[in-house]
């Protein structure tokens, strides 16, 4: 499945905390998504798309 973003958005986001190899750490951080901006299946579960309306803030684009 894919999405695209029809307008700018933020939403919780899984993000790295440490930039370096050594620490795997992770968090759900706000992070802006833009419009056009398309997120693949591998993707989508590290993004909690639960507070964003579907076909106003997003849309699918493909199914699998």
């Amino acid at each position: 499945m894919k999405i695209r973003f029809l307008r700018d958005c933020e939403a919780p986001a899984e993000q790295r905390i440490h930039e370096d190899d050594i620490c795997d750490c992770s968090a759900m951080l706000p992070r802006w998504f833009y419009e056009g901006e398309e997120l693949e299946d591998y993707q989508l579960p590290k993004v909690d798309l639960s507070g964003l309306k579907y076909r106003v803030d997003y849309d699918i684009v493909e199914y699998p």
